[in-house]
C-alpha cells in the first residue's frame, strides 16, 4: 500500500505554490515548470518505506488534471531522459516552448522534514 500525504496547489499573480504539512514551494507558474514539478513530486520518497510520497492520482488532482495518466506520461518522459532532470527540462522546453537562451526560475523553498530515527 502506498501512503500519501496532503498535497495542495494554488496559483496567484503568475506564481504556483505547492503546499504540504511539512513544506511550501513557490515557482513561476509556467507549463514547463508545472511538468518538472510534477516529476519532482513523484520522485519524493518516504524515508523508511522508500515508496513515493505522492501517487500519480494525488499529483493529478492537486494540479487539476482530470486523469492521472497525464502525470504518468510526464514521468515516463522523465525516465526516457535517464531520470536526468536537466535533460528533462531541456526536452520539456524544446518540445513545448520555442527555444530560449536561458531558463530562469525564482524558487522559494523551505523544508523542515522530520529526520528518521
Amino acid at each position: 500500500m502506498i501512503t500519501t500525504t496532503y498535497l495542495e496547489t494554488s496559483q496567484h499573480e503568475g506564481q504556483l505554490t505547492v503546499k504540504t504539512p511539512q513544506w511550501n514551494f513557490q515557482i513561476a507558474d509556467t507549463k514547463s515548470n508545472r511538468k518538472v514539478l510534477m516529476v519532482i513530486l513523484r520522485s519524493l520518497q518516504h524515508p523508511v518505506t522508500e515508496r513515493p510520497l505522492f501517487t500519480f492520482k494525488k499529483i493529478a488532482d492537486a494540479f487539476g488534471y482530470p486523469d492521472r495518466r497525464n502525470v504518468n506520461n510526464y514521468w515516463r518522459d522523465f525516465e526516457q531522459c535517464g531520470q536526468d532532470i536537466l535533460d528533462y527540462i531541456r526536452r520539456t522546453d524544446i518540445v513545448n516552448d520555442p527555444p530560449k537562451p536561458h531558463i530562469f526560475w525564482t524558487v522559494q523553498f523551505t523544508v523542515d522534514l522530520p529526520r528518521p530515527q
